[in-house]
């Protein structure tokens, strides 16, 4: 992370991940597995909202 506070992320990951410049994104870290996961912050709302959209929340 920069000075500015935004995380740069490599163009091919970005094109993996169907990101763009300023994309909101989540981030995910296992340390312990040497792993990082970038979610796009809009997929991560819509896949918190699904169940509730359907009257599936409980």
């Amino acid at each position: 992370m920069g000075a500015t506070g935004l995380l740069a992320i490599p163009a091919p990951i970005r094109q993996l991940c169907h990101l763009t410049a300023g994309d909101l994104v989540v981030l995910v870290a296992q340390p312990g597995r040497d792993l990082l996961l970038i979610h796009p912050a809009r997929t991560v709302a819509r896949l918190l909202a699904d169940p509730f959209a359907a009257g599936d929340a409980g």
